[in-house]
C-alpha cells in the first residue's frame, strides 16, 4: 500500500503542467521559422556551467516540431534569442526610418480602408433611398388627409 501511494502521487506530479518559465518576453516567437521544416520557432532554454560555479541561462530560438515531436521530425536549427532579436529589430528599425517605405505603408492602410468602406457607403446609399421612399409615402398619405380623399381613422392605420 505504501508504494501504490507514492506511485499515485509521483503520476500525480507527472500529471501536472510544468510551470512556463517564458513570460512573453520572446517576441519572435511563432514569427520565425525553421529554415528546414518551415514550423513556428519557439524559445527554449539552456543552462551552462561556468567554471566559478555559477549558471548561466542561454535562451534560443529553436524548431518547434523539434521541440515537440524530436530529432525524428526535424533539428534544433537553434539560433540564439538576443542574436534574432537584435537583427530583426534593426531591420524593422531600418524600414520604419525609410521615407519611401512609411509612404508606401500609409497608402496601402489608406487605400484598405477605402475598399473596407466601399460596401458600408453602397448600403448607406441604399438606406438613404428607403428613408427617402418612406418619406415620400407619408407626405402623400399627408397630402390625402389634408385634401380629404381618406379619413383620420384611415390616416391612422396607415400611418
Amino acid at each position: 500500500m505504501e508504494v501504490w501511494n507514492r506511485v499515485q502521487t509521483i503520476n500525480r506530479n507527472r500529471r501536472e503542467k510544468p510551470a512556463r518559465i517564458y513570460d512573453g518576453k520572446f517576441a519572435l516567437t511563432g514569427v520565425l521559422k525553421c529554415p528546414v521544416c518551415g514550423a513556428g520557432m519557439v524559445m527554449s532554454r539552456t543552462v551552462n556551467k561556468l567554471k566559478d560555479g555559477t549558471k548561466k541561462k542561454i535562451d534560443y530560438y529553436v524548431c518547434g516540431n523539434w521541440k515537440n515531436k524530436g530529432t525524428a521530425v526535424c533539428n534544433s536549427n537553434g539560433t540564439r534569442v538576443d542574436i534574432a532579436n537584435k537583427y530583426v529589430f534593426k531591420k524593422i528599425e531600418s524600414l520604419l526610418n525609410n521615407p519611401r517605405i512609411i509612404k508606401d505603408i500609409v497608402e496601402n492602410i489608406n487605400n484598405k480602408e477605402e475598399l473596407d468602406l466601399e460596401p458600408l457607403k453602397k448600403r448607406l446609399n441604399n438606406i438613404d433611398l428607403e428613408i427617402k421612399k418612406l418619406n415620400d409615402k407619408i407626405d402623400k398619405l399627408f397630402n390625402a388627409l389634408e385634401e380629404g380623399i381618406i379619413t383620420n381613422e384611415e390616416f391612422k392605420l396607415r400611418k
